[in-house]
């Protein structure tokens, strides 16, 4: 069965947290939606402009096996500030449905509450946000349906862990490998 995902974008959007996490999910045949809060050119942090797939308003009622949100500011303010944003997030957390999230994208899921009793991860600097949680300094941090991890450079680690929670392994594995994925 095909996995799908939603990638939620909004202007200031880290870009190597949105494009890795994009690029390998799609290598492992995923069928990854970009949706932006915006309009469909959407402007990263560092200036980059991407086109997302979708408007977020056309997502609200669609089913994922997951929803990620990358960090970046004030991509992420920006995210939680939207409506929209907010309904899928809870949507998908009342389903039990995958959520990822990176960088200062977990402190959404914090201040909605999704993080409590759980163990959780985000950018060094976001720790005193994230009340709600145990805070772990692991690189990706995986309880029930939530993955969280810390930043840019942990981008490429969240979306293997991503196709691992999604019951592709075998993808993820052969990805590590063609991609010289070290880990230490």
């Amino acid at each position: 069965m095909n996995k799908t995902a939603l990638l939620l974008l909004a202007n200031g959007f880290e870009e190597i947290e949105a494009i890795a996490v994009i690029d390998i999910l799609r290598r492992g045949n995923v069928t990854l939606t970009t949706a932006s809060i915006h309009s469909k050119h959407v402007s990263g942090a560092h200036k980059l402009t991407v086109e997302a797939d979708q408007l977020i308003s056309n997502c609200v009622n669609q089913s994922y096996d997951i929803v990620i949100l990358p960090g970046g500011e004030p991509g992420v303010t920006n995210l939680s500030e939207n409506e929209d944003v907010i309904d899928i997030i809870r949507n998908q957390h009342s389903q039990n449905k995958l959520i990822g999230a990176i960088c200062a994208a977990p402190r959404i899921l914090d201040s909605l509450g999704l993080l409590d009793g759980r163990i959780a991860t985000s950018y060094p600097a976001n720790k005193a946000d994230m009340i709600h949680c145990t805070y772990s300094e692991d690189t990706v941090v995986q309880d029930g349906n939530i993955i969280t991890s810390r930043a840019p450079g942990t981008a490429m680690a969240f979306a293997y862990h991503i196709l691992d929670a999604l019951d592709l392994s075998p993808e993820a594995t052969a990805l590590r490998k063609g991609m010289l994925f070290q880990t230490s």
